[in-house]
């Protein structure tokens, strides 16, 4: 009895000993897992949240695009009237439908992401698209077929007034494609009606697919949810888990850049776009560590351990009493019993490793975006504070430590001879630049910026010089060879601070501002920019583009403003200046535009489209075509209004232009088609002043531009305002400048 209970007693002492060390590495295993996997994943919380940063940018200037592209189809079709008055195909101009065809492809062709542009008519039986002309029925019951959104959907909805609306993801099917897949999931973008009711609407077809690999939506982190809400607070898109918007759907948003919300179960981030409105709301888990596969493959090999280093103690405990066997056999333990333990372990093991392998590989891809996000910070933002420091240190601390360092812009402008140019492969072309980059420099961080450029960044020992750097980047711009693109390099000064990136990126801007017109393949350094005075502008160029669109001479105004823009052109200007140039042209239809009556929304509106296109890298013939846009627009109002001849608007147009002719009452009169007697009345009411008075003083405020700016004699300058005697000119001049007209031109000239 004695005996046993010593064996027994001795056995439980031993057991005790394995099982607090067993006990003493679950705790120690514990506390480094979790401080490991907490850090890690606090890491990827912020690289994820910076991630989701990047993706709500390129979503933002995605919609602008978007926005650019349906602006650019309303001006064709406004350009080509003749549509709108057609019920049906049968009346149209072919030649003008091919035209807007046309247009539609190349304006497809520069996103990947837009799968089709629609412009379709109310009550007509057509449709346009890049691909030529459609049925109305047939291309939204069997080209683009949708249970929801069918022919008659979009015929009622084009009545509807409605603002730029997106119909969010929608399966379509294609019955007319021989592919196995018929389908494709399509985000809906039409075009406001609310200026232009009745007028024919513009569709734009998304693919969501590529929209999502534009954006990288594979980086975002499992678990984590980025919502795009538009102006009204309707969904857009998703990615990632869908959210309950009940929670944020009364919030009211702050003045500041993020919002935060918190639940019990989500953090939200709440970002409102600047440009349209939209909410991009970004959420994350509280207990963010519970979302990972991995953590919980972690925690389940240490539960096993503990629960295979109890066993072994026990095991090591009776092994030292009695053979194996026989410990074997009197537990009834089989041998293979225990094999299924280690089998799980392993095979958790092999997971943990697959799951390390493929987080590290996220990891990767999330640091590339992460990068892309600061440097993009650093270089566009005049914002500089702790945060942005420390990121910089983190990600590009090896450009300036002991070095410095050049920024570097690769950039392709269409030849000048290529109308319709094929579509820049920029991710090979960023791709190969990255690969020269490694090849001839230590340190280099490559970024396709826009649809045309690509910027590098390179660290640099202190003694390399500027002509040593000109030579490597002189044999990487010799491999560029490009039948429809010309590519050019801009080259920043050296620096040596963190905080002077953005000083590096000004460097390039100044180059690309005074680049010449139409460019040729060369590196661009600040110090070899020459900076020219001679711009050719005529004095009255204002003038002549009033009276050319005032008289309906949509041609002459075209030619006389491309005469002006291409003796700049020879003139080898540049580029910023011909901007000034042709902002100054721009302002002047403006000008027009409103004292012709335009509506004030239409003008803002083209206006802010043109600031848009003047802050791109647009090529002289977008310029051009949109300037001859806008003139063929101003010309058919000033035509239309002229239409109804008893108009305040047409009738000062008309003295304006005639003012030097012999104008009386009575042929005013019959010009309006009315008696001298009404038109005297309806002048007085609308002018405050009666039709003598208005003409007199119109033409002595023309005499008084002809004194002050030439010399031609006052009997001559009689004669160009419209008096035949100089007597009654003198007389009347005095009448209203109170002062004789060589009185007048003493004292301008004192």
């Amino acid at each position: 009895m004695n005996n046993k209970h010593i064996y027994n007693k001795n056995i439980i002492k031993i057991f005790l000993s394995f099982f607090m060390v067993v006990i003493m590495m679950f705790i120690f295993n514990y506390i480094l897992f979790k401080n490991s996997m907490s850090g890690m994943y606090d890491q990827v919380k912020k690289n994820n949240r910076l991630v989701v940063q990047n993706m709500i940018q390129s979503f933002d200037n995605i919609f602008q695009s978007v926005d650019r592209i349906l602006y650019t189809v309303d001006m064709v079709k406004n350009n080509n009237n003749k549509l709108y008055d057609s019920s049906g195909h049968k009346n149209l101009n072919m030649l003008e439908v091919h035209q807007i065809s046309k247009n539609l492809v190349e304006l497809s062709s520069t996103q990947e992401y837009i799968d089709e542009i629609v412009v379709f008519f109310a009550n007509s039986d057509l449709v346009i698209t890049t691909q030529g002309t459609m049925g109305f029925k047939e291309f939204f019951e069997q080209k683009y077929s949708n249970s929801k959104y069918t022919s008659a959907f979009w015929n009622n909805f084009n009545y509807i007034r409605h603002p730029t609306t997106i119909i969010p993801p929608t399966t379509y099917l294609d019955q007319f494609s021989t592919n196995r897949d018929r389908t494709k999931e399509l985000l809906a973008i039409v075009d406001s009606n609310i200026l232009r009711y009745y007028r024919p609407s513009t569709l734009v077809f998304v693919d969501k697919k590529k929209l999502f690999e534009m954006v990288n939506d594979k980086n975002i982190f499992e678990g984590t949810s980025l919502t795009i809400l538009d102006q009204n607070q309707n969904l857009v898109l998703n990615i990632g888990e869908s959210i309950a918007l009940e929670e944020i759907q009364n919030y009211e948003f702050t003045g500041q850049n993020t919002n935060i919300i918190r639940s019990k179960e989500y953090e939200y981030y709440i970002e409102k776009s600047s440009y349209n409105d939209f909410m991009y709301i970004h959420a994350v888990p509280v207990n963010y560590l519970t979302v990972f596969k991995t953590i919980k493959t972690n925690q389940k090999i240490l539960i096993i351990n503990v629960l295979c280093g109890i066993f072994l103690a026990l095991l090591l405990s009776l092994y030292l009493y009695n053979p194996i066997k026989k410990i074997f056999n009197v537990l009834g333990i089989k041998d293979n019993k225990g094999g299924d333990y280690w089998k799980s372990i392993k095979k958790n093991i092999i997971t943990m490793q697959q799951e390390k392998e493929v987080l590290t590989e996220q990891m990767q891809l999330m640091k590339k975006d992460v990068r892309k996000s600061i440097f993009l910070q650093m270089v566009q933002t005049g914002r500089w504070d702790q945060e942005l420091k420390d990121n910089i240190e983190t990600y590009f601390s090896t450009f300036y430590t002991n070095k410095k360092y050049a920024m570097i812009l690769f950039a392709f402008y269409k030849k000048q001879d290529i109308d319709e140019p094929e579509v820049l492969p920029l991710g090979q072309i960023t791709e190969d630049i990255r690969n020269q980059m490694q090849e001839k420099f230590q340190n280099s961080f490559v970024l396709s910026v826009k649809r045309n450029e690509v910027i590098s960044l390179v660290g640099l020992p202190f003694e390399e010089t500027q002509k040593e750097l000109k030579k490597n980047l002189k044999e990487i711009l010799d491999r560029f060879d490009f039948k429809q693109y010309i590519p050019l390099i801009y080259l920043s000064q050296f620096y040596t601070e963190e905080y002077e990136f953005s000083k590096a990126y000004h460097d390039l801007q100044i180059g690309k501002s005074y680049r010449k017109i139409h460019p040729s393949k060369d590196i661009i350094t600040i110090e070899q920019m020459e900076y020219k005075f001679d711009v050719y502008f005529p004095h009255d160029v204002k003038d002549k583009i009033y009276h050319f669109i005032l008289s309906g001479n949509a041609k002459e105004c075209i030619d006389f403003i491309h005469h002006v823009l291409d003796e700049n052109i020879k003139k080898n200007i540049a580029h910023i200046k011909y901007i000034n140039l042709v902002t100054d042209i721009f302002n002047s239809i403006m000008m027009t535009l409103g004292l012709c009556g335009y509506e004030k929304n239409k003008i803002f509106q083209i206006e802010q489209n043109f600031l848009k296109m003047a802050n791109e890298d647009v090529d002289d013939q977008e310029i051009r075509w949109l300037l001859d846009t806008i003139i063929q627009q101003a010309v058919e109002k000033v035509k239309r209004e002229k239409e109804n001849k008893l108009n305040k608007s047409f009738i000062m147009e008309y003295i304006n232009l005639h003012y030097m002719e012999g104008l009386y009452l009575e042929n005013m009169a019959e010009l309006v088609d009315t008696t001298p007697k009404y038109f005297s009345n309806f002048f007085k009411r609308e002018f405050g002043v009666n039709f003598v008075e208005y003409l007199n003083s119109v033409r002595i405020s023309h005499a008084k531009d002809y004194l002050k700016n030439t010399d031609i004699a006052i009997n001559e300058i009689s004669q160009k305002v419209g008096y035949l005697s100089p007597s009654t000119f003198a007389t009347t001049f005095k009448k209203y400048a109170g002062i004789s007209p060589s009185q007048y031109r003493q004292n301008i000239q004192i």
